[in-house]
Parts: structure tokens; sequence; C-alpha cells
């Protein structure tokens, strides 16, 4: 693993939002184990709030709700920058306050060993570590920030102006998969726009500036499993912990060292 030696603390980094994402085998009666849940994790997160939440789908006749809605539940830190979101088969830590990953990695085990002595769930399926960056740049040069692989394509740029330019780069690693995506031009998107569709509990750092050019950074590591595996404290902190060195390096090597020295 490398050291911190090699990727330094960012004073003044993009990073905007990290989340971990754990599913696991379905509880039908998640609703009787909230209020011990919350109990245990009320003085750390004492917002707490029920939801409920419609899929939506688009047909000839317009935006429609489907199916039945989906009842969660959120917990939210003071200062709204820490936040947790349960469901039946779902739970999901947010941070927007986020130091180093040892910290962060131990406030999602906290939460996760109070949901295993609680509600005791059967199967791990999936382990998710996700890093959103918010890169927005003071002279509207955002290739200055990201290396040329992550650029326009020269052809397509001759074509007419820049508007808005998407990539998606999925790698199968040793953990997993990781998928790496971009998001570039004049928007108001802070975060990944599929990451606002869960109902983002918490405050982020926003986009104040539609006008100006910026760029979203959003690398995705996860491992699943459909038949699972033992839900215990230990696979799901080894599995969060391997996610984290692919995607760090993802970051690293996707951003430029001009952009790092001025984010230092």
């Amino acid at each position: 693993m490398a050291s911190g030696t090699d990727y330094p603390k960012l004073a003044n980094q993009p990073l905007n939002l990290v989340l971990a994402e754990f599913r696991f085998s379905e509880i039908a009666k998640i609703a009787t184990y909230i209020p011990d849940i919350q109990e245990q994790l009320r003085k750390q997160y004492p917002d707490f709030k029920q939801h409920r939440r419609h899929t939506i789908q688009l047909n000839e006749s317009g935006v429609v709700a489907a199916g039945d809605a989906t009842t969660l539940w959120t917990m939210v830190g003071a200062g709204r920058q820490k936040g947790i979101q349960i469901e039946g088969g779902r739970l999901i830590y947010f941070c927007s306050a986020y130091d180093r990953f040892p910290s962060f990695q131990a406030e999602c085990m906290e939460v996760i060993c109070v949901l295993i002595e609680v509600a005791a769930p059967g199967l791990l399926h999936r382990v998710g570590l996700r890093y959103n960056d918010l890169v927005v740049a003071d002279d509207d040069n955002v290739d200055a920030y990201v290396n040329p692989s992550w650029h326009m394509p020269a052809g397509l740029a001759g074509l007419g102006g820049a508007q808005l330019y998407r990539t998606e780069t999925v790698l199968s690693t040793a953990v997993g998969v990781l998928a790496a995506r971009t998001l570039t031009g004049k928007h108001a998107h802070s975060i990944m726009p599929d990451i606002l569709q869960l109902g983002l509990p918490i405050n982020v750092r926003i986009n104040n500036n539609p006008e100006r050019w910026s760029t979203l950074l959003d690398f995705d590591h996860f491992w699943e499993s459909e038949p699972g595996v033992d839900f215990t404290a230990d696979h799901a902190q080894t599995t969060l912990g391997n996610l984290h060195e692919p995607a760090r390096e993802a970051f690293w090597k996707t951003t430029t060292e001009e952009a790092k020295k001025r984010w230092s």
C-alpha cells in the first residue's frame, strides 16, 4: 500500500462528498429495529427522519411513480456533514467533511456494528466506496486540472462550442469494479446526478456559478456478490479497506500535477 508521502494531504482538496454503501439480505421487519438503532446512534446523529421514496419512470404520459413507495430512515449529525440512510436491504454512510480514510472507515464501522448488533443482517451482498470531487476552474481552463485522456476529443470540439462532456471508464480490479466518471461543462451540478436520486441527507459544497467551467470527478469502487457472504464486521471492514487504495490512486492518476499544486 502506498504511504502518506506518496499521497500527501491536500489542504484545499476538491472532494465534496464520500459515501460508503452496504447492501445486505432484505430485512422485512427493519422498521421494528430502527428505534433501537437510532437510540444507539442519536447522540452522534441527532436529526432523525422517516421518508417515503417513489421510483420514477418516464412514459408517454410523462413522469409517473412506479410501484410501491420505499420507506427509509435518515440520521444526520450536527452541522449536516455526516449522515446515515437505512432501508430494508441497504445502509449508506455519507460524509462531506472527509479528512483521511482511517477516520472515515472507523465512523462507518461504528454504524455497521450497531446495525449488526441490533438487526443482524444475514448476508452481505455489496460494499461500495464512492468519491465525488467538484473541480471549479478560476480561469475557466478545467483541462489544466485533469489529464488529457479525460479532455473533450479535439475532433468534436472543432465542430462547435463545447457545452457538456461526459466520460466513463469501467475497470475490473483485484477487489471488484471501479467506475471512473467525469462531467465537464458550464453546469450547476455539484455531485453526480444519480447520487441526488438517493435523497442526499447532508450538505455538500456546491457549484454556485453555473456560468463558470467545472468538472465533476466520480470514483465509484465496489465489490458485490449475488450469493453473498456472512455479514460480519470483519468482512465489511476488510472489504471497505480494500476498496480505498485503487479509488485514491485513480484520483491521483486522473488529476494533473499542476492541479495538485493548486490544491496543496
